[in-house]
């Protein structure tokens, strides 16, 4: 049978023995062998002055109360209590076989705890008090209040039970409607002056109605990007401050020749803009802009600027006139001096405007005027001695006499021969100093060129100072040619 008076019948043999307390009713609702975790089943006969009712326990040894009984009139009932006067609840745990008698007691003689508790924490007693029994519960003390929280404010609104006539002792709990709490959440600019304020519920995402502006600079444009700190949910009141990516503000400059639009570029403010190349007009010469664009500040019209083109003629010739170049050039630009051309016999010298070196093949002139260059050369040294020896012979015979200027040794003749040598005197002195040769007498201006004994120049130019030196480089024989005279020295 599943049920607990069962188990009771088992242990009792039916209320003939005392109870032996071995069975209890188990889990699946048979009779099964008591334990400290399932107790054995239990009679309590609950007995209201001769009218009973029967109860058994559980395996918890808990028991089903019956109702409370009427009590006559002018009377309370106070419970039900065991044979030891001690009153059983339903939390009371039977360990035996037991009847529990219904007392009632004076109503004018019980009187009952009322407690008003407050909703949090719930153990603060707004008001506790004691009321006779049957009068009417009224809370007296302030009224209810409840902190508010980042999320709600409390409004009382009553308590968990509508006090009535006191009958038993009895808690009340106050209860509140909550309201959810709004924040004013603030949006300023980057320079802090506000945009806006509004008000947020708690837990929402906060938003601005106006879209956040900065005035741009003459270098720099804003563009808003977000909010410091990032945009939070509300739970407080908060400001949030603008910020902004920024970008170079762009001028737009424009190149003109003349009428015609020849470029246009946006430039970064502070960058530089880029010229055009190749710019021309017919018959002028291009020099230049007429304002600086290297750093650009704001929007700018550049114009070309130019000057009378003016064409000069170069006509470069050698001594005989003969044509080397012929070509023209733009007034002021530089010339580059051709190769001179080679002629026998002579070695280059330099190119001349007139009797003014212009310089030698390769060197740059500027040229600013019709101008006619000439190759000049030098005239390159014989390969004999320039020192001329003149010999002459004279012999003395008792027979012969001489008949010419040039004299004839008589080889069968026995008188003494003698040689005369005569040199060339130079227009001008060379000394030999180590490895300079020293020259005096010269005449300014002339031309002069030290050769090697084979003929080849090394060195050349014009007289600048009567006295000057020119070092050679090891030691040797040389000839050195001043105008048309030539000398040849040694160098040890």
């Amino acid at each position: 049978m599943q049920r607990d008076q069962f188990a009771w019948i088992l242990n009792t043999s039916n209320g003939a023995e005392e109870n032996s307390g071995v069975w209890t009713r188990g889990t699946d609702g048979y009779p099964t062998f008591a334990n400290e975790d399932s107790l054995a089943i239990r009679k309590v006969v609950f007995d209201d002055d001769g009218t009973t009712s029967n109860r058994y326990t559980n395996y918890k040894g808990l028991v089903t109360f019956p109702e409370n009984p009427e009590p006559a009139e002018g009377y309370v009932f106070s419970g039900w209590y065991n044979s030891d006067d001690i009153k059983v609840k339903p939390t009371t745990v039977f360990t035996a076989d037991q009847t529990v008698n219904a007392v009632y007691v004076d109503a004018s003689d019980v009187f009952w705890t009322i407690n008003f508790y407050n909703a949090a924490p719930a153990d603060t007693v707004l008001e506790s008090k004691s009321y006779q029994h049957g009068s009417i519960v009224a809370y007296g003390g302030v009224a209810p209040t409840l902190a508010p929280t980042a999320k709600y404010t409390y409004t009382f609104k009553g308590w968990n039970v509508e006090p009535t006539n006191a009958v038993e002792d009895f808690d009340y709990h106050a209860v509140y409607d909550s309201t959810i709490r709004s924040y004013t959440v603030t949006f300023n600019n980057a320079d802090g002056s506000k945009i806006e304020s509004a008000t947020f519920e708690y837990g929402k995402m906060p938003s601005c109605s106006k879209t956040p502006t900065r005035v741009a600079t003459a270098e720099w444009t804003y563009s808003h990007k977000g909010w410091k700190p990032a945009l939070d949910y509300v739970t407080e009141a908060a400001t949030y401050t603008a910020i902004y990516d920024s970008s170079k503000v762009k001028y737009k400059v424009t190149f003109m020749n003349g009428t015609t639009v020849i470029d246009e570029q946006m430039v970064p403010y502070g960058n530089p803009a880029v010229a055009p190349i190749n710019v021309t007009r017919e018959g002028y010469k291009f020099v230049g802009w007429n304002t600086s664009f290297a750093t650009v500040t704001e929007a700018l019209t550049v114009k070309a600027l130019f000057e009378e083109l003016i064409i000069r003629t170069v006509n470069v010739v050698d001594v005989d006139g003969d044509k080397i170049v012929n070509t023209t050039i733009e007034d002021g630009e530089k010339f580059t001096l051709p190769e001179a051309p080679k002629k026998e016999g002579y070695t280059f010298d330099a190119y001349y405007d007139g009797d003014k070196k212009l310089g030698v093949a390769g060197d740059e002139i500027s040229v600013t005027a019709d101008i006619t260059i000439t190759a000049k050369y030098i005239e390159n040294p014989k390969s004999s001695s320039s020192q001329q020896e003149i010999a002459t012979s004279s012999s003395s015979s008792r027979n012969d006499k001489s008949s010419s200027s040039s004299s004839r040794i008589n080889s069968s003749s026995s008188a003494k021969t003698e040689a005369i040598v005569a040199t060339v005197v130079p227009k001008f002195s060379v000394m030999v100093n180590g490895r300079s040769l020293q020259i005096s007498a010269a005449r300014i201006g002339a031309a002069y060129a030290l050769f090697d004994m084979q003929g080849k120049v090394l060195l050349q130019g014009r007289v600048r100072t009567a006295n000057f030196e020119i070092p050679v480089m090891r030691a040797g024989s040389y000839l050195l040619k001043i105008e048309s005279t030539t000398q040849r020295v040694s160098v040890r």
